[in-house]
């Protein structure tokens, strides 16, 4: 991998977007990049970190909104735009986060292919790479003072590196899976043990001896439950006996009782019939005399019929006084509707005319005002025009004045021609003069004040005339009303309200009586008069044939007379039936009776025959009492054989569950031995080194041997980096990737946080390029043509600042471009390409100095 260019936008410091294109540099393989702290110098690693992984370039540098540049405002996006090429192959990868975005969108083009990815971008590219996040960190990015910390580090936390960088994750998750299996056997083992416990104190409370003897216990104790069923057989068989003589005794007693509850049954029914036949005698007396009554009473309805005939005779008649009563009210309402639509017509002419009246009379009130508003505006119109006058005069006489200021005697006058001048005209000091102006805008006012007076005059000219036509229409109703008593022409309004009113009131009166709403055509008032005087002769002639009573009260009594008849004959019917029904239930009692005689007769046979019977059983006492006795002894031996047969099922269970659980501590115990062991050997119990660490262990020598290579040039063949062995380490932690060093010039071995600054540096470089050339090596042959390293250059000396450029001189053979982050001017003196990084208020700046 080689960069080619990289642009960022809004990044850290950077405001605008700056292009850092590494062609540039032309021949030069090194640069040393240079600027103020805080200029951005690291940024520039973090840049392309963030846009191959979207992660800074060191562990306390975070990404994605840290980032973004404070010189920006909140609508500017952050980008980063990153070139580089790999085996001939050119890629631009882009990476933009907009304000509201939780997330950055990712591009990245492969410029040879013509092909764009815009997902599973991070993926695509540890492909291009061929190494991955943690990786490219350790062999591009050197950053500041994490490798010393890396040298200086335990076991621990180089594991923690190298599982990243070498994969070792399965090696950690094979040692991890021992552990859990060893550790789960344990808790099995555990737990088993404790279960064969539980079940020798149990198998103690049930038997004695062994409880691997607990299947010769099970079968004696089978022979004495087969015994305990043959006796219970016995005593079954013996009990089945005694039941059924109980069952024998007790079917004969119940016949017994049976039959002398049946004989009770059938003297208390015969004694029954005999009272029912008694009470039925006894009624059909009682019901025979009213059967007498009642036929005396049916001889009187030849009388209630004819008086019923008589007064159904009544009835027409009344229907006929009604017709006439009825049409007595129509003709009487025919008579007040005609009144009515008379009183109707003449309230509605008199509301005419009241109308009329209001209407003069506001019209006389309108013309008043008319008048007013004209009076008014004729007086304002001549205060107009004379103000107009007097002021236009007054200017006349102004402008006269200031002309006669230029006369001169023997000279003509403009206006006149004369050339004496007796006595000219003289300006007032005294009176206020308008301009032409204002004298204009005055004499503007006269014509609208004129156009209002005139439209004033001709409204109340109109209204005028329209008064004198309504007067004239006024007269010509009240012509028509002469017979009207003379105060009502001269109080008009009053006397038509008051007109109006009662007629008002005479209609509402005509309409309470009034049912009929229309008279029929042709019909006058005379003829109704006429009709009214013949239907009260018909109904006086009627009212002489009826009787001085209602027709309801006729009604009434025809009714109740029916209803009499009806009720009579009905009751005689009924009286006659129950007769009957008495005759035939008396009849009925004395065959169930003889019935009943028969039926006790036969009963008191069948108990002497039972009686008899009974007398030959044996006594049921007896019966009872061996019974009880035998049921007894029965119980007794079954609750011997369940207490036999609980212990069995419990000492069989417990056998059983014993068998089974120390069957599985055998196996568990076994296979706990042996993943035990493993566990402890691959987890480094003893010899504190997991089985990862070991694997480690051959990776971290082949850094080491890479490393010393470096740091036997820069220190002189002084000192080499050892792994140390795992026996000589101290404490109970990891071990097995801890660091030593030795010193030629000692011939001893020190801890590597003994080194001074300078001395650790080199160290830290040595191990730092160490582990990149192995991490190329076990990645597939993956050629990274770029590294570079942030600080640490300060505390070498100069022959040891020497060693190290001679270092990285070695490094740029073959392409590899190098750039060091470093304030040092020896090391910038040597170098003589550089990246400088300016800083200023808004925002950083990066230019190329090539020499």
């Amino acid at each position: 991998m080689k960069p080619i260019k990289l642009v960022m936008t809004a990044f850290g410091p950077y405001a605008e977007a700056q292009t850092i294109d590494f062609t540039e540099l032309g021949q030069h393989n090194i640069f040393v990049i240079t600027g103020p702290t805080g200029a951005g110098k690291t940024t520039i690693f973090d840049a392309m970190s963030y846009a191959l992984f979207a992660t800074g370039s060191g562990e306390t540098r975070d990404y994605q909104q840290n980032f973004r540049s404070n010189f920006v405002d909140d609508k500017q996006a952050m980008s980063v735009e990153f070139t580089f090429e790999v085996s001939n192959r050119r890629y631009i990868v882009t990476k933009r986060l907009t304000p509201k975005a939780k997330s950055a969108t990712t591009k990245l083009e492969d410029i040879t292919q013509q092909k764009v990815i815009t997902s599973g971008v991070a993926k695509e590219v540890e492909n291009i790479l061929g190494i991955n996040e943690q990786q490219f960190k350790q062999i591009v990015m050197l950053p500041q003072g994490e490798f010393r910390k890396f040298l200086n580090s335990d076991t621990t936390e180089k594991s923690k590196i190298f599982r990243s960088i070498f994969g070792t994750y399965l090696f950690e998750q094979i040692q991890e899976a021992f552990k859990q299996r060893a550790k789960g056997l344990k808790d099995t083992h555990g737990q088993l043990e404790n279960e064969l416990y539980i079940l020798r104190e149990r198998y103690a409370s049930q038997a004695q001896g062994d409880i691997l003897d607990f299947k010769k216990v099970v079968v004696s104790q089978e022979t004495q439950l087969t015994q305990y069923a043959t006796d219970i057989q016995t005593l079954d068989n013996l009990i089945s006996t005694l039941t059924e003589q109980k069952v024998s005794i007790d079917t004969a007693n119940k016949r017994l009782q049976e039959i002398q509850k049946q004989i009770e049954q059938l003297e208390q029914s015969i004694k029954k019939g005999n009272t029912f036949k008694t009470e039925k005698q006894n009624d059909l007396s009682k019901t025979s005399q009213q059967f007498t009554d009642i036929k005396e009473k049916l001889t009187n309805h030849d009388e209630l019929k004819k008086e019923k005939n008589k007064l159904e005779e009544v009835i027409p008649k009344f229907e006929q006084q009604e017709v006439l009563t009825t049409q007595l009210c129509e003709a009487e309402q025919h008579k007040l509707l005609i009144q009515k639509q008379e009183l109707e017509n003449s309230r509605k002419q008199i509301g005419s005319l009241y109308t009329m009246s209001n209407n003069y009379d506001k019209n006389i009130a309108e013309h008043t005002k008319k008048a007013d508003s004209y009076k008014k505006l004729e007086q304002s119109y001549n205060k107009v025009r004379t103000e107009y006058e007097d002021q236009n005069n007054i200017y006349r006489d102004e402008q006269a004045g200031i002309l006669a200021t230029t006369l001169q005697e023997g000279e003509p006058c403009i206006v006149c021609g004369s050339t004496t001048h007796p006595n000219p005209a003289k300006v007032s000091a005294e009176i206020e003069v308008l301009s032409k102006d204002e004298l204009q805008k005055l004499q503007d006012k006269i014509l609208p004040a004129e156009q209002a007076k005139n439209k004033a005059y001709d409204e109340l000219q109109v209204l005028h005339q329209n008064n004198i036509v309504a007067l004239e229409r006024i007269t010509a109703e009240l012509e028509k009303y002469d017979n009207l008593p003379s105060e009502y022409t001269s109080n008009l309004t009053k006397e038509v309200t008051i007109i109006g009113k009662q007629l008002q009131q005479q209609i509402a009166k005509l309409g309470e009586k009034i049912t009929i709403t229309q008279v029929p055509n042709g019909l006058t008032q005379q003829d109704i008069e006429i009709r009214i005087a013949q239907i009260n002769t018909e109904l006086i002639a009627i009212q002489k044939d009826i009787p001085n009573i209602s027709k309801a009260e006729v009604s009434r009594r025809i009714t109740n007379i029916s209803r009499q008849i009806i009720e009579e004959e009905q009751q005689y019917t009924k009286i006659e039936t129950a007769i009957n029904d008495i005759k035939k239930n008396i009849i009925q009692a004395d065959t169930k009776i003889v019935e009943l005689n028969n039926q006790l007769e036969q009963t008191q046979a069948q108990l002497t025959v039972q009686q008899e019977q009974n007398a030959k059983n044996k006594d049921i006492l007896d019966v009872m009492a061996e019974l009880g006795i035998t049921t007894t002894k029965r119980n007794q031996l079954l609750n011997e054989q369940q207490s036999v047969v609980s212990s069995r099922d419990i000492i069989k269970e417990i056998g059983t569950q014993f068998e089974k659980a120390n069957k599985n501590y055998q196996q568990v115990e076994k296979e706990y031995r042996l993943i035990g062991d493993i566990s402890d050997i691959a987890n480094g119990k003893g010899t504190y080194v997991t089985y990862e660490n070991y694997v480690l262990g051959m990776y971290f020598d082949q850094v080491i041997d890479r490393a010393n290579v470096r740091l036997a040039k820069m220190t002189a063949n002084r000192y080499s980096l050892r792994r140390q062995d795992s026996k000589d380490g101290k404490g109970a932690g990891q071990r097995g990737l801890d660091i030593e060093v030795y010193d030629e010039y000692t011939s001893k071995i020190r801890d590597a946080k003994t080194l001074s600054g300078g001395e650790g540096f080199k160290a830290s470089l040595a191990l730092a390029l160490g582990l990149s050339d192995v991490i190329q090596e076990n990645s597939g042959g993956i050629h990274l043509d770029m590294m570079f390293i942030d600080e640490g250059f300060g505390t070498l000396d100069p022959q040891s600042l020497d060693s190290a450029v001679d270092t990285l001189v070695d490094l740029q053979v073959g392409g590899r471009l190098i750039g060091v982050i470093s304030h040092v001017e020896e090391l910038k003196e040597r170098i003589g390409a550089k990246l400088e990084v300016y800083s200023s208020t808004t925002g950083s700046t990066t230019k190329f100095v090539v020499n």
